[in-house]
């Protein structure tokens, strides 16, 4: 069985670079992918660890990866970070089955906190 490992979806680079550096400084594993499609590809129901997804990313976008990723049987928790939250989308992700949700920008500390409480569960 793999090592818990944080999943980063996001489509911007410089965030998957900055949060990648930020797990990987503490300890923590990280494989980043640059959109919902590429990590569906990845995607192994046996994978261990977390999900950071980026809410608003084009493609699939982060609604549509979570429930792909929901049909597919995922047990990791999530955490969905926006730029902006509205009711719909909140109640959207909420619906898809989100552990926990974040408003970008996120201080380091904090996201490592939200981090690692859903590596703890």
């Amino acid at each position: 069985m793999s090592e818990p490992t944080v999943h980063l979806v996001d489509d911007d680079p410089s965030v998957r670079t900055a949060f990648g550096w930020l797990f990987e400084s503490v300890g923590l594993p990280v494989r980043s992918y640059p959109d919902g499609e590429a990590f569906l590809a990845a995607f192994d129901p046996a994978m261990r660890g977390c999900v950071v997804v980026d809410g608003h990313m084009p493609g699939l976008g982060g609604i549509g990866l979570l429930q792909a990723l929901r049909r597919r049987g995922n047990r990791m928790p999530v955490l969905y970070l926006s730029g902006c939250h509205d009711a719909d989308s909140t109640a959207a992700a909420r619906a898809a089955g989100v552990a926990a949700i974040c408003t970008k920008p996120i201080a380091g500390a904090a996201l490592l906190d939200q981090v690692r409480a859903l590596l703890d569960t």
